[in-house]
């Protein structure tokens, strides 16, 4: 690259050519890049700027042309194609949607060079992006949101340095901007449990319910469960089904059996003997053996019936698993134990994000030191004599 730097609006100016990939053809382009103000700056220093400049580009290139690719480009034809081969279906969804949503409207992001990006571009298209873009639903963009763009383009820049087209992951380090703070996430209680099954007309519902609820498998499994998935007293979860995709379940961790209440077993063989009597395939099924969808049964079914009665609790599907969760830990069951129900590969995650103190908890605990309280209160009353001693 030969440097010629000139001054235009004030500005000290590099132009130089660069040989890169446009979707599979090497092109030599020309490129400018401001250095610094005119202002108390030689032409001589000025020259001397935009050599460092350009010898800074060279050493951030790719060893072959081949390799100087647009980060658009890199995204939509290497990295998109890979991803859909190698992570889960609603991953790759997510990604893409959201590449589509905030990135591609933006050439000045899609059009940069992917081994000239560096820490502080990436800081700054979160922030624009936080500050202009809203979800699908119209509100305001929250931190989770954020974290999975910071996600994406990490993922992109691994794969990219794994590959050698850059040399450093500019994303590692990337401080995020300040975004909506998630909201509460709901954990059903057993009353909520009991007041949405006995609302629920038909078997499939109900059942469904309670298997959500007394096993904590997420929709995804409980769309992909089988009847063979019950042995003894176990449930063996052995896939999972996302946007009507068979995979495998979302962790390995995921794959240990689930206990099987004696009571849900017999409300499982009864719906098996009241639907087919099947013995293999999926538990939940359509009128043409396919799964059931949870969304579809919700929609056409468990929402009619939930507003009827008037329950205006229903926050997802996942609230079933903060629900077991949280249950658990009010009957006094050891969290570890709640984290292997659970089949979370960390005990943490289980603490932090499904086990919920409700505000009964909460009073409870207090009135447990407010007994104590009193109790020495009117212990020290009792006692002038110790109640003084210093």
């Amino acid at each position: 690259m030969q440097p010629y730097v000139f001054s235009r609006s004030g500005n000290w100016i590099v132009r130089y050519r660069q040989t890169v990939n446009e979707s599979g053809t090497l092109k030599t382009v020309q490129r400018a890049k401001i250095l610094c103000h005119t202002s108390g700056v030689s032409k001589k220093k000025a020259r001397q700027l935009g050599k460092q400049e350009v010898e800074k580009l060279e050493q951030a290139r790719p060893p072959i042309p081949e390799k100087m690719v647009r980060l658009g480009d890199y995204v939509t034809n290497v990295y998109m194609p890979l991803a859909k081969s190698r992570l889960r279906n609603w991953t790759v969804r997510s990604y893409r949607s959201m590449w589509e949503r905030h990135f591609e409207p933006r050439p000045h992001i899609t059009s940069r060079l992917l081994c000239e990006v560096e820490t502080g571009d990436v800081c700054d298209w979160l922030s624009e992006i936080v500050a202009t873009d809203k979800a699908e639903n119209g509100e305001l963009l929250g931190i989770a949101t954020v974290k999975r763009m910071k996600s994406l383009l990490s993922g992109v820049f691994k794969h990219a340095t794994n590959r050698k087209y850059v040399k450093v992951n500019p994303v590692v380090g990337t401080e995020l901007p300040t975004a909506t703070p998630p909201k509460e996430t709901a954990a059903y209680s057993l009353e909520q449990i009991r007041a949405m099954i006995a609302s629920l007309p038909d078997q499939t519902s109900r059942v469904m319910i309670a298997v959500a609820a007394f096993t904590g498998l997420s929709r995804a499994e409980i769309r992909g469960l089988e009847w063979e998935a019950i042995q003894g007293q176990e449930l063996h979860v052995l896939r999972s089904i996302v946007a009507g995709k068979v995979q495998d379940t979302k962790t390995r961790a995921r794959k240990a059996p689930v206990p099987l209440l004696s009571s849900l077993a017999m409300v499982l063989e009864e719906y098996r003997k009241n639907n087919g009597k099947h013995l293999t395939g999926p538990i939940f099924r359509t009128g043409t053996g396919n799964p059931i969808d949870p969304n579809n049964l919700l929609r056409d079914r468990m929402k009619p019936a939930f507003k009827k009665a008037e329950i205006t609790f229903w926050s997802g599907w996942h609230g079933f698993r903060r629900g077991i969760a949280t249950n658990l830990h009010r009957l006094g069951v050891q969290d570890k134990v709640i984290q292997g129900i659970l089949r979370h590969s960390n005990v943490s995650v289980t603490q932090a994000c499904y086990i919920k103190t409700a505000n009964q908890d909460s009073v409870r605990a207090l009135e447990s030191l407010d007994a104590v309280l009193c109790s020495n209160c009117a212990l020290e009353s009792t006692n002038p004599v110790t109640a003084h001693v210093q």
